[in-house]
């Protein structure tokens, strides 16, 4: 522990600038050359660091601003840096919008319209009514002389309460025959996700246009993160953490920034009480120790492994490959049990239903699809084993079929057109999309589902001879909002083939029908898909499959 670090006050300090934490705060800041903290906790946009999480997050949510996408979901775990992205986004913004952050969510629905009224210095009667002030809002929004869009950032938006939720919903029926009045992004921890799939909520949850979730940082990005930081501060070459230390602080850490800030501030600390340098790994592990000795880090996972320490290194070494035997025979066998459904009797492998890996896609292979007469009976066969009756208490659910069959990959789009004409006079219900691969360009894919689970589309393939497809897990497709219903669909839909693509009216469950696009394996590609619509004129979305 950091017992003998003794804060103590030094003579002759020059008085710190308005804007800088006093230096007796960091008695290590002159120790190592920098000018301010380089670790805090405060969402400081000066040290936002662009992982390529962040950059993604970011661009994603500007272009949803930009477009006029209306609602913008952004989530991630605690300590991410969600709170700095949404200060990063007004910094964005600054000039190009006016904007309303809302840092205290946990208010009543007509408190948070009130704030956003204050915010935007529109003055209104503090007895109005709700009606009275979203009215005063609508009326400022309408008004042609203002040019920028309106932006409302809500940060912590996981403590909402459901009044709030509703009210924001009211909010965004704000719009013209052409966009959205009001662009909203909503930032809170994971827990968000949940509540807003509360039955209650799904008017809300049908308005989110985008969807982002921070990540953690990598191993390779934490020692650029820890660099930046240091320069940013001051540091210009001379102070540096060692290899051993850095792979101390992720592991401690798990690559959730604000821990990373934490354990850095202290490990400098111990640095300086050591008159070290650089950033050592005994001064990693001294300030670990002592921020789990005050409950600040959580304990090591196996932590009374740590018995193996004072043990000769040869010994711990063999200690750690048994240790490392033992669990991939844990592993290979658990691979091997059988889970028993319930509801068939029947034996299903534990990994069955997992989802398959963003495979790349492949050049077309030759496939010869069987044209006897019983090839079409043989597919609604297959396709009967994909879906199964629902019960009457589960009518109004919504059954996900992520899964597909890529067929074939096409560089021309008229090539993927005659690919999937050639399947559908097979019997085959075959679709097309574009996929723009970042390093491989364009690619035409023709597939055909979705399916419930793997299982089914192997089904599928196995009887209708598709011994060539590929089954992926594609999760995502894009929504595109009709404005006109049924008639609508079909207008767009007649447009969309003009123009070169395959829309497809998909049907669910409840007879209601929505006019979709593609089948995408991650949402960074339906979000490309969208944006294409979105050029030509239409509402576009990715959302999860059905």
């Amino acid at each position: 522990m950091l017992k003998e670090i003794k804060w103590e006050f030094v003579r002759d300090i020059k008085a710190p600038e308005p804007d800088k934490e006093p230096a007796i705060l960091r008695p290590y800041l002159d120790f190592y050359g920098l000018v301010k903290p380089p670790f805090t906790i405060t969402p400081d946009p000066e040290f936002l660091f662009s992982s390529s999480t962040y950059k993604t997050v970011l661009e994603d949510i500007l272009y949803g601003i930009e477009a006029g996408m209306g609602f913008i979901l952004l989530t991630g775990e605690v300590g991410t840096g969600k709170t700095t992205l949404c200060r990063a986004i007004l910094d964005n913004l600054e000039g190009k919008a006016e904007t309303v952050y809302i840092i205290n969510p946990s208010l009543s629905g007509m408190e948070i319209i009130e704030a956003i009224l204050d915010d935007l210095d529109i003055d209104h009667s503090p007895n109005s009514s709700k009606k009275v002030l979203i009215d005063i809002l609508n009326r400022f929004l309408l008004n042609t002389t203002r040019k920028r869009p309106v932006v409302i950032i809500i940060d912590d938006a996981q403590t909402m309460t459901p009044g709030g939720l509703e009210n924001l919903r009211l909010l965004s029926n704000l719009e013209t025959d052409k966009k959205k009045l009001l662009q909203i992004v909503l930032a809170g921890q994971p827990e968000l996700q949940k509540i807003l799939s509360q039955p209650e909520l799904r008017q809300l949850r049908q308005r989110i246009s985008i969807s982002c979730r921070l990540g953690l940082l990598s191993y390779a990005e934490l020692k650029q993160y820890i660099s930046l930081r240091l320069f940013v501060a001051g540091d210009r070459g001379h102070t540096g953490f060692t290899g051993g230390a850095i792979k101390k602080i992720y592991m401690a850490s798990h690559g959730i920034p604000r821990l990373i800030n934490i354990i850095c501030d202290y490990a400098l600390m111990a640095g300086y009480v050591s008159n070290s340098p650089v950033v050592r790994k005994r001064d990693a592990i001294r300030g670990i120790s002592e921020l789990r000795q005050q409950a600040i880090l959580d304990k090591p996972f196996l932590s009374g492994m740590q018995i193996l320490y004072p043990l000769k290194k040869r010994l711990r070494a063999e200690l750690t490959i048994l240790l490392l035997c033992l669990m991939v025979l844990v592993i290979v066998h658990s691979n091997n049990i059988y889970i028993f459904s319930n509801e068939r009797n029947l034996p299903v492998k534990k990994n069955e239903q997992a989802g398959l890996a963003d495979l790349p896609l492949i050049e077309p292979a030759v496939s010869i699809i069987p044209e006897n007469s019983g090839a079409t009976k043989r597919v609604a066969d297959a396709a009967a084993v994909n879906s199964e009756a629902a019960s009457t208490d589960m009518e109004n659910i919504s059954i996900k079929k992520n899964y597909i069959i890529q067929l074939f990959s096409y560089k021309t789009m008229k090539e993927a057109f005659r690919g999937g004409t050639l399947l559908r006079q097979q019997g085959v219900d075959a679709h097309w999309n574009a996929v723009h691969m970042t390093t491989n360009g364009t690619w035409y894919r023709v597939y055909q589902g979705g399916f419930e689970s793997e299982k089914g589309a192997k089904a599928y393939m196995n009887d209708a001879g598709l011994k060539d497809g590929i089954i992926l897990y594609a999760p995502w497709t894009v929504v595109i909002d009709p404005k006109n219903g049924d008639e609508g669909i079909k207008d767009i839909s007649r447009v969309l083939i003009e123009k070169g693509y395959d829309p497809l009216i998909e049907e669910n469950v409840n007879g209601e029908t929505r006019l979709i696009l593609g089948a995408y394996i991650s949402h960074e590609r339906a979000m490309r898909a969208s944006r294409e619509i979105i050029d030509l004129g239409y509402d576009a979305k990715p959302v999860e499959r059905l």
